[in-house]
C-alpha cells in the first residue's frame, strides 16, 4: 500500500486509512456489499487528515462514503463505476463568504438561482449567504426549499437570516444606491425609540443600539436557525473613509454571548487592525475579511493562532478591485467564460473607474502585505477560509473559490493548506467536522474529480472532471448557468 504524507500529517487520520484499508481487505472474500458509487483508480487527497493515497478507491452508498483507500474493487458492487485512473479525489469546495450576484454588472430576474447553479458547477457544494439582498429568513427558507425539491440545482445554503450592523454604519450608508440609503433613512427615522430595527424587506439588515438590542435579535434569529450570526464592526469599509459608527464594544459582546449560549459561530464583518483586536477581546469566532490596514504584527498573528480564529480573507474580493479592473483582458479566461455570457463581459468594460477609491485605498503597495499578514497568521495557528464576497463586481460565484485558492498559495499558503481552507475548515468552523469536509467513511460524499495534481500546482483544481454532490454526479453541462 502506498501512502503519501505530509510531514504535518496527523497520527489519527494515517490510523483510520489503514483500518480502513484492512477492513475493505477482509470484506474481498466475503459477500460484495453493494453501493451506489464506487470511485476507482485515483489518487485521494485528504486535507482534513493531510493525506495522500494513491491508486485509491472511494465507495458511496446513499450519499455517504462508506470506504476510502486502496480498496479491493471486488468487496463492492456497484451500481455505478467512475474510473478515476490518473485523476486525483479531493472535498468539494465551500464558499464561506456569498451573496447572490455573478460579479458583473448584469443581473436578471434568476440571478440566486445562477448564482447557486455557477457556484455548484466550479465544484462549490456549500456556501454562506452572508446577508443584505434577497436574503431574509423566508427568502432562504424558499431558495432551500426549491432546492430540495430538485426545481434548483446548486450547493447547500448556510445562511446568517440578516446582518447586524448599527445605525449610519456599513452596509447602509455605504455601498447602497442613494434610493435605498433614502428608503432606509426613512425606515429608520419612524422606528421606535427602542429595539432592534428591523429593514426588511428592503435588505436582510438589522440595525442594533443597544446591548438588549442585540440578545433581542439573536434570539430572533436563532430561533429562526441561523447558522451564523454575522455583525459589522468596522467604521469603514477603508475606501468609504473611516467616519461610519463602529458598533460599540458592550454591543459586540452581547452578540457573541448570546449567540454563544444558542450554539451558534460569530462571524464579524471587519477591515482594520483595531476592528480584528475587538473580535480578539470579545470571543467572535472569525472575521468576514483579511484586514488591510496594520500593524501586522507577531503579537497579532499569535493571538490570533492562540484563539484559533477563524479567517476568511476574501483575496478574490480584493484582486477584484485593484487587477481585474486593471486588466480587462481578464475576462477572456476561458475557465471563467465557461458560465459568463457576452452581455455579461460587455458589462465590465470600461468600469475601471468606479474602482478609482479602492485602488487609491490600497494603494501602490496593493496585495503583497495583505499576502504576507494572511500567511503569518496562518502559520501562527489562525485558521483560513475560503470567502469569495460573490456579489461584487469581479468576485464570481463558484469560479472566485478556485481564485481564492490561488491566491492563498501566491502568498505563502501551502496547496494543502489552502484546500482545508475550502473544505475540512470550513465544516470544523461549523462543528460539522464529523458529517462532511474530508474523505473518510461517515462523511458526506461531496467530491471533486481532478485531471491533475492540485498539490503540485492549485491551478489544478480549474481542471474539474468530475463534481459529487451527497454521491451523484452532478451533470455541469445541464445546469441552469445563464440568466
Amino acid at each position: 500500500m502506498e501512502v503519501l504524507v505530509s510531514s504535518k500529517f496527523y497520527l489519527s487520520g494515517l490510523l483510520s486509512l489503514l483500518c480502513l484499508c484492512l477492513l475493505a481487505g477482509c470484506r474481498s472474500g466475503g459477500e460484495a456489499r453493494e453501493v451506489d458509487l464506487l470511485i476507482v483508480g485515483g489518487t485521494v487527497i485528504d486535507p482534513a487528515s493531510r493525506s495522500v493515497v494513491r491508486d485509491a478507491a472511494v465507495a458511496i452508498d446513499a450519499g455517504v462514503i462508506v470506504a476510502a483507500g486502496q480498496l479491493d474493487a471486488r468487496a463492492f458492487k456497484a451500481l455505478r463505476t467512475l474510473d478515476a485512473s490518473g485523476k486525483f479525489i479531493v472535498p468539494a469546495f465551500v464558499d464561506m463568504h456569498l451573496h447572490w450576484g455573478t460579479g458583473t454588472f448584469v443581473e436578471g430576474d434568476h440571478v440566486v438561482e445562477t448564482t447557486l447553479a455557477r457556484s455548484l458547477y466550479y465544484g462549490v457544494t456549500r456556501i454562506l449567504n452572508m446577508g443584505s439582498n434577497a436574503a431574509s429568513p423566508s427568502e432562504i427558507d424558499g431558495f432551500r426549499s426549491k432546492l430540495a425539491a430538485g426545481e434548483w440545482q446548486g450547493p447547500k445554503i448556510y445562511a446568517v437570516g440578516s446582518l447586524l450592523t448599527v445605525p449610519s454604519s456599513h452596509p447602509t450608508t455605504t455601498i447602497y444606491s442613494p434610493d435605498v440609503r433614502q428608503r432606509i433613512a426613512e425606515v429608520v427615522a419612524a422606528a421606535p425609540a427602542s429595539g432592534p430595527i428591523d429593514l426588511m424587506p428592503l435588505r436582510a439588515v438589522t440595525l442594533l443600539r443597544t446591548p438588549d438590542d442585540a440578545r433581542a435579535e439573536v434570539k430572533r434569529l436563532a430561533t429562526w436557525g441561523a447558522d451564523v450570526i454575522k455583525i459589522t464592526i468596522e467604521s469603514g469599509p477603508g475606501p468609504f473613509g473611516d467616519d461610519h459608527p463602529q458598533m460599540p464594544r458592550d454591543v459586540v459582546q452581547a452578540v457573541v454571548d448570546a449567540a454563544h449560549d444558542a450554539g451558534i459561530p460569530v462571524i464579524a464583518h471587519i477591515s482594520s487592525r483595531d476592528e480584528l483586536d475587538v473580535c480578539l477581546d470579545t470571543g467572535v469566532d472569525a472575521a468576514a475579511h483579511a484586514i488591510i490596514t496594520g500593524p501586522f504584527d507577531t503579537q497579532l498573528h499569535r493571538r490570533m493562532g492562540e484563539s484559533k480564529f477563524f479567517y476568511s480573507v476574501t483575496l478574490n474580493l480584493y484582486d477584484g478591485f485593484l487587477n481585474w479592473t486593471a486588466d480587462p483582458t481578464r475576462m477572456d479566461d476561458p475557465f471563467l467564460r465557461e458560465t459568463v455570457t457576452d452581455a455579461e463581459v460587455a458589462s465590465t468594460q470600461g468600469t475601471q473607474r468606479f474602482f478609482e477609491r479602492e485602488r487609491e485605498y490600497f494603494g501602490r503597495s496593493g496585495l503583497p502585505p495583505i499576502l504576507d499578514h494572511v500567511r503569518a497568521a496562518q502559520q501562527a495557528g489562525a485558521i483560513l477560509l475560503t470567502g469569495t464576497d460573490t456579489g461584487n463586481p469581479y468576485a464570481f460565484p463558484g469560479y472566485g473559490v478556485h481564485e481564492e485558492l490561488r491566491l492563498m498559495v501566491a502568498g505563502g499558503v501551502s496547496a494543502m493548506d489552502a484546500l482545508a481552507a475550502s473544505s475540512a475548515n470550513a465544516a470544523r468552523f461549523f462543528k460539522e467536522e464529523r458529517q462532511w469536509g474530508s474523505i473518510a467513511p461517515g462523511q458526506e460524499a461531496d467530491l471533486l474529480v481532478l485531471d491533475g495534481d492540485p498539490l503540485a500546482d492549485i491551478a489544478n483544481t480549474r481542471r474539474i472532471v468530475q463534481v459529487i454532490q451527497r454521491g451523484q454526479p452532478v451533470d455541469r453541462s445541464r445546469l441552469k448557468i445563464a440568466l
